[in-house]
């Protein structure tokens, strides 16, 4: 589960920022974190 989980972490850190600061909404954050996890997770074989 490890190697999963900092992908993740790697997504929410890259891609929360524009929410935090209000530049957009909850669910395009979500929607980019998603988009972000999974373009890394196929990138290192995991999907």
């Amino acid at each position: 589960m490890l190697p999963y989980m900092g992908l993740l972490h790697s997504a929410l850190g890259a891609e929360l920022g524009d929410f935090m600061q209000g530049k957009e909404s909850a669910e395009q954050a979500l929607a980019d974190i998603e988009a972000a996890y999974i373009a890394a997770a196929k990138e290192a074989g995991f999907l």
